[in-house]
């Protein structure tokens, strides 16, 4: 098990994902390729590794920018939570967008607009539908 005392010694990885909300509070989850090498065919919340020196909101701003060509506004970005687990630490943010744009890249082969609903009917990484169920019980999806 791995804990903050292991991230403050270098020993974990840095991650982040961002929660991203449409005007009709649909959440967007992409689907991982079938080459993926971890969870292939799942489907999470856009968001990666961390590079050297990057911080979290940077992270999170990034990956999303290079697997759906959305463009996020920090100042629109909220940390919500931070998890520890499998060698990192992943901070997740929520945000909210103005269209519902996607561009995908190699990394995903699909992508859904999901209401609340929809993702109890979804394959999810583990852990995601927990997190979701947080989401919805903070007032989000309404």
């Amino acid at each position: 098990m791995n804990t903050f005392k292991d991230f403050l010694k270098g020993k974990l990885k840095k991650a982040a994902c961002v929660a991203i909300f449409n005007p009709q509070n649909r959440i967007l989850l992409v689907r991982r390729s079938s080459t993926a090498e971890w969870m292939p065919l799942h489907y999470c919340f856009p968001g990666g590794h961390s590079e050297n020196g990057e911080s979290s909101i940077d992270t999170a701003e990034r990956e999303t920018y290079e697997e759906t060509g959305i463009e996020l506004n920090k100042s629109n970005m909220r940390l919500i939570e931070t998890q520890i687990n499998n060698g990192y630490i992943n901070s997740i943010f929520v945000s909210n967008i103005d269209n519902s744009k996607v561009l995908l890249n190699d990394e995903h082969d699909k992508y859904i607009w999901a209401d609340y609903d929809d993702c109890k009917d979804l394959l999810l990484v583990p852990q995601l539908y927990n997190f979701i169920n947080k989401l919805k019980n903070q007032g989000y999806f309404e």
